[in-house]
């Protein structure tokens, strides 16, 4: 009579399940550690879109609007576990009130960006909301060194790339705005006044502290069209 084979029990020996959590652990150090990496680079990217969507929101506003929209950069504003804000607001279609009237009681070289409400408004009561984008920890503007014009295809290599801002205040907060008229062109201030360098164009740079080399981003915004193209390093 012809004997049957023993046919193994079911289920893991300890060893096996040992070697197997071993495996698990591995696998989980390594996923963890490939992804604390790729975490703060896509926050990074995430921080550029958002700066690009709302220099672009300003536009399509001033356009959408007939009223000129600004869009204020102060790169050494701080507030706990910030450096660097932009706003976005609506300026006034009445010269003697705008905010880029050096004469105006409230003009862009006085503007509190800790109080951002538009100020061509008759009361507090009355002031409509400003969009804020707050730069996150780590990313602040800069650096001074940016993009070489002469890495970049025309038109953008006629606009000053190699600084931290072209169109800011050197002093001070190192405030600076880009304001779009009823037709979608661009004119850039430092302060209340023009920046007369910016007639091509202007630009500035985000870099991310804890992302080494490849961690600037340069927004180029052109004079005559309005566009806003981003160049990363």
């Amino acid at each position: 009579m012809r004997s049957e084979r023993r046919r193994p029990p079911f289920g893991f020996t300890l060893t096996e399940v040992m070697v197997a959590l071993v495996v698990v652990g591995v696998m989980t150090g390594v996923s963890y550690g490939v992804m604390s990496r790729f975490k703060p680079r896509a926050a990074f990217r995430g921080i550029g879109a958002e700066i690009k969507s709302l220099i672009h929101q300003a536009r399509q506003q001033a356009l959408a609007s007939g009223v000129p929209v600004a869009v204020l950069l102060f790169p050494n504003y701080q507030e706990t576990g910030f450096q660097g804000r932009l706003v976005l607001v609506q300026d006034s279609s009445v010269p003697a009130s705008s905010l880029f009237n050096a004469a105006a009681t409230v003009n862009f070289d006085n503007y509190d960006p800790s109080r951002p409400a538009n100020p061509d408004c008759s009361s507090a009561s009355h002031c409509p909301d400003v969009s804020i984008l707050n730069l996150p920890q780590n990313v602040t503007v800069g650096p001074s060194t940016g993009f070489g014009t002469a890495a970049l295809v025309f038109p953008y290599n006629r606009i000053t790339t190699n600084v931290a801002c072209s169109f800011c205040k050197s002093t001070g907060d190192q405030r600076g705005a880009i304001v779009f008229d009823d037709h979608g062109h661009a004119t850039f201030y430092s302060g209340a006044a023009t920046v007369s360098g910016g007639v091509g164009g202007a630009s500035f740079s985000i870099q991310g502290a804890d992302l080494g080399n490849a961690s600037v981003i340069t927004f180029v915004v052109t004079a005559i069209t309005g566009s806003v193209t981003t160049f990363q390093q």
